[in-house]
């Protein structure tokens, strides 16, 4: 009987059966919440052509006008104009929304092309976001808003596939883009990414939308009341995807492949980790309680299997497993993400072989979000502060 069966009292086999349940169970949840199960992939946003063609062979594509909130975005905006400029279907206008930016994001939109439109001060009760969109919508012209965060890039075809999408389907399109990573501390942002599918899920019947990609008609956000409706959310795309749904609005959710991409945090280590508590601390709470028993399996068998590895490569008797079953758990942790990464990343097969790295760093965010939920406290994002 080792050390840490006497202070539970267990013997040891029953112990280890334990221990090995739980991996067990949080593998499985795993699997079923991440991998690329039928379920997920067949909400892969696909190339097409946006509509039929009519009688004079012009395609049947509405006029479409994209908004663009932008706070302090200089050096990522160029990405989405300079994608947006490259699209195979027409867009009417492009409108960034600047935001009380204290960089040159309204310069770098105007040299590249767009309609910059500078947003009043926000009023009291509205949010930064919804207050930029609300004003975007105000001064569009077309028939289809296509709202867009600065982060994200359209391949050349994405736009077209986007409003395929919206006429095949109607009400509202969202999607989520595939995260781009460069840099080695981009890789921790992945259990993250994993779990956003999940606690929303694909296809029509989705809780919420994703916010970087929405696409609805010009009468149907009217009809909805607009950012307007959820003008003091700090989580407006899935408030607003709740409120469509109570209008009669329908919804569809959709994984952005190859055609949709953003890069979420390229200033550095400090801003991802700011911007996942910011996160964490407004979607806590709008995650099913099934999903959420999923994803706390996962990360109690996760963790467990990481601690059991690193005991056993260290020779402790904490490490009560056999070597073998220790092993072959931890690279049956590694496979499933390395079979899951491609569909919401490109995060390396060397960031799934160290795991547990990633896990450090999401109990550090987690950490930090439960004691600012509990003391009311707020993380700066933008120059501006945001709570729970």
């Amino acid at each position: 009987m080792t050390h840490l069966a006497r202070i539970i009292d267990l013997e040891v086999p029953t112990m280890e059966l334990f221990l090995v349940v739980l991996m067990a169970l949080g593998l499985v949840s795993g699997i079923f919440l991440f991998a690329p199960l039928p379920s997920k992939t067949r909400y892969l946003l696909k190339s097409r052509v946006p509509a039929s063609e009519g009688e004079d062979g012009a395609k049947n594509v509405p006029q479409i006008s994209v908004i663009i909130p932008a706070r302090n975005e200089e050096y990522r905006i160029s990405n989405l104009l300079g994608s947006l400029a490259l699209q195979d279907t027409k867009i009417l206008e492009i409108l960034v929304v600047d935001d009380s930016s204290t960089d040159q994001t309204a310069a770098v939109a105007g040299i590249l092309g767009a309609r910059v439109i500078t947003a009043e001060p926000k009023p009291d009760g509205w949010a930064g976001k919804t207050w930029a969109c609300w004003t975007g919508a105000q001064a569009a012209r077309g028939e289809l808003f296509v709202f867009l965060d600065a982060d994200v890039v359209v391949h050349p075809q994405g736009m077209g596939a986007l409003v395929a999408q919206w006429w095949n389907q109607g009400g509202v399109v969202s999607v989520q883009p595939f995260h781009r990573v460069r840099r080695w501390y981009e890789d921790l942002s992945s259990f993250f990414n994993l779990q956003v599918i999940p606690s929303l899920s694909l296809g029509p019947k989705t809780r919420g939308l994703f916010g970087p990609v929405i696409a609805l008609s010009a009468q149907d956000y009217t009809r909805a009341g607009g950012h307007q409706a959820v003008k003091a959310s700090i989580l407006d795309d899935v408030d607003f995807g709740i409120h469509c749904r109570a209008v009669g609005i329908g919804l569809g959710t959709f994984l952005g492949g190859h055609l949709f991409e953003f890069r979420m945090y390229p200033e550095g280590f400090r801003q991802m980790y700011a911007g996942w508590t910011k996160n964490f601390l407004a979607g806590a709470g709008t995650t099913p309680t099934l999903t959420l028993f999923g994803i706390c399996f996962w990360i109690i068998g996760v963790g467990i299997t990481g601690v059991q590895a690193g005991f056993l490569a260290l020779g402790s008797p904490l490490g009560i497993l056999p070597l073998e079953v220790g092993v072959g758990l931890y690279l049956a942790y590694v496979l499933t993400l390395v079979i899951s990464f491609p569909l919401y990343g490109n995060f390396s097969w060397v960031s799934a072989l160290f795991f547990p790295v990633h896990l450090v760093f999401y109990a550090m965010v987690m950490g930090r979000a439960w004691i600012l939920k509990a003391l009311g406290g707020t993380v700066g994002w933008r120059g501006r502060l945001v709570g729970p």
